[in-house]
C-alpha cells in the first residue's frame, strides 16, 4: 500500500489514475457546468 502511493515513479497504476480522475472531477464539481458530473452526484 504505501509503496503503491509513494511517487517511486514505479508503475503508474490504476490507483494514480483514480486519484487524478477523483481531483479532476472535484475541480469540476465547483464548476457545476459538467452534466456527467451532476448525473453521478
Amino acid at each position: 500500500m504505501a509503496t503503491d502511493t509513494a511517487p517511486s515513479g514505479r508503475k503508474p497504476g490504476p490507483r494514480v489514475n483514480a486519484g487524478a480522475v477523483a481531483i479532476l472531477r472535484l475541480r469540476v464539481l465547483p464548476a457545476g457546468d459538467d452534466p456527467q458530473s451532476r448525473r453521478r452526484r
